[in-house]
């Protein structure tokens, strides 16, 4: 009875242990019941950036961290329309720097044992919030005429992203103060950096340059310029007025017309000249005499022929001759030219004036405080008409000449006497036909102006 039990009990545990193999063996085959647990091989743990920093030269640095000493730390670069690559993972040292940083680029980073990384990405954005500074304007001059102009030269900068050259713009005009940032504003392109701007303008008046300086970014500053002043063109005139330089040789120079005046040798044009020869040129002596006491002495220059007059018609013509004048008005009426197409000496000719002055053909010294008649006559009055061509004028002096009562002229007062080179007609009368040239009777008060003598 005991056996019987025993191999009854062996039996069960045997067909036990066939049961729990064939179990195990389904689950296999079939599928059911759980899987074994496989080990848990993810990589994790912290990664850190600092903050980023630009160079100034458009490019940006960083610099990566992690406590993670069991793992190596890996980084990659992404552009803006760039996706990552598993190849292009670059090894780093905790508290290295990653340079040559571009805006919009993004810095991804993970850990690594080689086989195994992080799922999970550490990374940075490279923005760029900060409008473009330092741009500077340099400029050769800040005042010119209208007729010259001024270098600016631009030098774009951004201290971020860098400059975007071609988004940059500029223009020039009358305000001084901030324009804004409104690219419509601005109506030129700069094409390259730096660049040299020429100012100019035909208009006078006080001009700025406005600079819009755009990053990469597309943030944007405005940059203005010192201020500009274009005043009109002076002529040679102004500028010899201004100057006071002595000339040194005769020199023809013109006025702000365009008429030619020729300034002799040793002779300034004076300080309170007229600026057009309209309004009288005067010349002062400055070294052309060696007495002292005629040093300083002032002329008035009277051109022969046509001249431009202010307000740009010309003028009736100056003919260079012998005339007698109006009595009530003082106009001058052409006796005797001194030189004609068809006679170039016609001033050799004996001409009578008003039957009781007769002209001469050739020289006479007068006699002082006679009544005789034996006044003096021109003195080689050839080479003073030769001289008056071919300079295109003459000059009289400036206080030799006074104003009468009405409408008449006074040639130095009564009993006047004047040594000089030249017949008084002669000098009176271009000047006289010179006053006429561009003033009505009514217009022609000579003020200061007197006449007598021309000088070599």
């Amino acid at each position: 009875m005991q056996a019987k039990n025993l191999t009854e009990e062996a039996t069960r545990k045997e067909q036990e242990s066939l049961n729990s193999l064939l179990d195990e063996y389904d689950d296999i085959i079939g599928g059911g019941g759980s899987t074994p647990e496989e080990p848990d091989d993810e990589i994790k743990g912290t990664i850190t950036f600092d903050d980023y920093e630009w160079q100034g030269d458009g490019t940006a640095s960083v610099v990566v961290r992690t406590e993670e000493t069991e793992y190596t730390l890996q980084y990659q670069i992404v552009g803006a329309e760039e996706t990552i690559e598993e190849n292009e993972w670059i090894d780093v040292k905790s508290g290295e720097t990653i340079t040559g940083l571009k805006y919009g680029d993004t810095v991804y980073a993970r850990l690594t044992d080689g086989t195994n990384e992080s799922k999970e990405y550490a990374n940075v954005a490279i923005e760029d919030n900060i409008a473009p500074q330092g741009t500077t304007i340099s400029l050769s001059g800040t005042s010119t005429d209208t007729e010259s102009s001024i270098t600016a030269t631009v030098t774009l900068k951004d201290n971020e992203s860098g400059v975007n050259i071609a988004g940059s713009k500029w223009v020039i005009n009358t305000s001084s103060g901030n324009i804004g940032t409104e690219e419509a504003s601005y109506t030129n392109n700069f094409t390259k950096n730096p660049e040299q701007i020429e100012i100019k303008n035909t208009t006078a008046g006080t001009y700025y340059l406005h600079v819009l300086t755009k990053d990469i970014a597309g943030n944007k500053s405005e940059t203005v310029s010192q201020a500009i002043t274009i005043e009109e063109k002076k002529s040679e005139i102004e500028e010899a007025i201004k100057d006071g330089d002595v000339f040194e040789e005769k020199t023809e120079i013109t006025d702000g017309q365009g008429n030619k005046v020729t300034i002799p040798e040793g002779f300034k044009v004076a300080e309170d000249s007229g600026k057009t020869v309209q309004q009288g040129i005067v010349i002062e002596d400055v070294s052309a005499s060696t007495d002292k006491n005629v040093q300083g002495s002032q002329f008035v220059w009277i051109p022969v022929g046509q001249f431009k007059k202010d307000d740009s018609t010309m003028s009736n013509e100056i003919v260079l001759g012998r005339y007698t004048f109006n009595t009530s008005n003082g106009t001058p009426i052409l006796q005797q030219a001194a030189y004609t197409n068809s006679n170039p000496e016609n001033y050799k000719k004996s001409v009578t004036i008003e039957d009781n002055y007769i002209e001469l053909a050739t020289y006479r010294a007068g006699v002082a405080n006679s009544n005789s008649g034996t006044n003096a006559t021109a003195y080689n009055l050839s080479a003073w008409i030769e001289s008056v061509k071919e300079n295109g004028g003459d000059y009289i002096g400036r206080y030799e000449a006074s104003y009468a009562s009405g409408s008449s002229y006074q040639i130095g007062g009564n009993g006047y006497k004047a040594a000089s080179k030249v017949s008084t007609s002669y000098s009176v009368s271009i000047y006289t036909a010179f006053r006429n040239a561009y003033h009505s009777s009514k217009e022609r008060d000579i003020g200061s102006f007197r006449i007598t003598l021309y000088f070599d």
